[in-house]
């Protein structure tokens, strides 16, 4: 459906040529930065940092953790889209490491009690999934499928729209904000470095001269 700025989006869905039926969206990218640190920015609990990559989010709360925190239930509220009221999600999170390297986290939804539904806001959900799949050691190719059912009285028309559009704008965002914490650590670990080296010579330069009296 859209090929731009390194971006991939596709779609399936029972009828993918009715632009009011429902649908999968599927977005591709390649990041310059490796697998591991791209699935971490994803998992990040910082909502100032997933604001950055995605600013339809307004705030959440993790609500349970299982199976040594591999697995969380998470509360989501999201920005409303005029003339809608804002929606708000509860999902299952899972994060797994493959033989492979591929880092993969699955998004379900789910209910929670702490999380019932709340007035002024409509419980919409969400399923898909994230595969960070590394290509070497500074590399990696991203892919994002999810399905949203926004739920209400949302025009599917107007959802599809948005449905198919976001996803650039989120990929864009993502792939900035790896390369620029990519390279903000590579500056600390380079400053690190040069005082490391620094301490080395010194430390040498006294042992020269310590020991010459001898």
């Amino acid at each position: 459906m859209l090929r731009k700025n390194g971006v991939r989006v596709e779609k399936r869905g029972a009828d993918a040529t009715d632009e009011r039926a429902a649908f999968a969206v599927k977005a591709t990218v390649e990041i310059a930065v490796p697998a591991c640190e791209v699935a971490a920015i994803l998992l990040t609990r910082d909502y100032d940092i997933i604001r950055r990559f995605n600013p339809t989010i307004v705030d959440g709360k993790d609500l349970e953790w299982r199976d040594r925190r591999r697995e969380r239930t998470t509360y989501i509220l999201t920005k409303p889209v005029f003339p809608l009221a804002p929606r708000d999600f509860v999902c299952s999170v899972r994060h797994e490491r493959l033989p492979s390297g591929a880092e993969l986290i699955i998004n379900e939804p789910t209910t929670h009690r702490e999380a019932p539904p709340r007035r002024g806001k409509v419980r919409a959900t969400l399923r898909g999934l994230h595969l960070v799949q590394p290509l070497g050691p500074n590399r990696c190719l991203y892919t994002c499928v999810h399905e949203i059912d926004p739920a209400g009285r949302a025009p599917r028309a107007l959802v599809n729209w948005f449905a198919l559009r976001r996803p650039l704008q989120y990929m864009v965002a993502l792939r900035e904000l790896a390369g620029e914490m990519h390279r903000g650590r590579d500056a600390v670990a380079s400053r690190g470095s040069r005082r490391w080296m620094s301490w080395m010579r010194i430390s040498q330069n006294l042992g020269v001269q310590q020991d010459e009296p001898k």
